[in-house]
């Protein structure tokens, strides 16, 4: 499973990509690998598999969970 920690694991995603626009924004390099569009495009994406993955709609993802990974019918602890 891809999102072990389901809608969590894809914030972490869109958080270390909004660091990585923070160190671009920050530095007067120019960026060897990923530029500050490309930074912001998988954002989007990410965003867009959040609103999927909360959907129930991710391809993969166990109808039989719920959109933090844990079987349907658990609370946190």
């Amino acid at each position: 499973m891809h999102y072990r920690r389901g809608i969590d694991t894809i914030h972490d995603m869109i958080w270390q990509k909004m660091l990585r626009a923070q160190s671009l924004l920050e530095t007067s390099e120019h960026p060897k690998f990923e530029s500050l569009e490309d930074t912001y495009k998988d954002i989007i994406n990410y965003c867009s598999f959040a609103v999927s993955y909360m959907r129930g709609k991710m391809d993969g993802q166990d109808p039989e969970k719920d959109m933090f990974n844990r079987k349907k019918g658990t609370k946190a602890k």
